[in-house]
């Protein structure tokens, strides 16, 4: 055997070695968040896989799952999105889709009326979906804000803040800021105190844009599809343990 076809032999080698070792796709767990739906034995899962090589993707979504059965990537059924809409609920399972991953080529691309609406069996679960076209252009009034906070206060199906006072943003919100459960996110340190709480909103109306075409110049009075997502900072320790995972989304640890 000729050094040229050793060297091609290695490289075929380890290239199915490294196949073979991507089956145990536990290893790659990158991250994993779970949140209980209340009066249900379902959980919804937040996942991301990290690819196995160098040009292999992240595969990351949400599933939802009985809380009786561990999470693993065999048993996932992705849902079609991850935006809870309205109220978490089992028998009426509501999320909001939006449509990309390309943007928009024009503005009458974006409508503030969804393009289509259906249902998704999931595990089991039937899950309703209204699907919306994105922004043309870079809205503003979506994307990250940052806020500190004094204290909080958790209800069945809310989760309020008091003492609010924006770090940075657009959006000013009130000293005592209320958000439904469902699309929150609680990230805590090893020691179990709260880093800050990520909630995401939708956010369906009418705005300023930068056009695509000129970066620089806005554009009023366009439609907006998109999120906006408020981390919130406690101004002094909090534990992570003062919230439930009902409606909010822990880090499986």
């Amino acid at each position: 055997m000729t050094y040229r076809s050793s060297c091609s032999s290695i490289l075929i080698f380890l290239f199915f070695a490294a196949c073979v070792n991507s089956d145990s796709s536990e290893e790659k767990l990158q991250s994993l968040y779970r949140q209980r739906i209340p009066h249900s034995k379902y959980v919804i899962y937040d996942f991301r896989y990290s690819g196995s090589m160098a040009w292999s993707s992240d595969y990351a979504g949400a599933t939802i799952l009985d809380s009786n059965l561990k999470f693993s990537i065999k048993r996932i059924d992705e849902l079609p999105c991850d935006y809870i809409d309205g109220k978490l609920q089992i028998e009426n399972l509501k999320m909001i889709r939006i449509a990309g991953p390309l943007t928009p080529t024009f503005p009458k691309d974006t409508l503030l009326t969804p393009l289509k609406k259906y249902s998704k069996r999931c595990d089991g679960v039937n899950v309703n979906v209204t699907e919306y076209n994105e922004t043309y252009g870079s809205a503003i009034g979506t994307g990250l804000m940052e806020y500190g906070f004094e204290n909080f206060k958790e209800t069945d199906d809310s989760l309020i803040f008091y003492g609010v006072a924006k770090i940075f943003g657009y959006k000013e919100l009130p000293a005592v800021a209320a958000f439904c459960k469902g699309n929150i996110r609680v990230e805590d340190s090893s020691s179990g105190n709260i880093n800050y709480i990520a909630i995401r909103q939708m956010v369906i109306t009418r705005g300023e844009i930068y056009k695509p075409t000129k970066p620089l110049e806005i554009v009023e009075n366009q439609p907006i599809i998109g999120q906006a997502e408020l981390w919130f900072y406690p101004k002094h320790a909090m534990k992570s343990s003062l919230l439930t995972d009902y409606g909010i989304y822990k880090q499986v640890k």
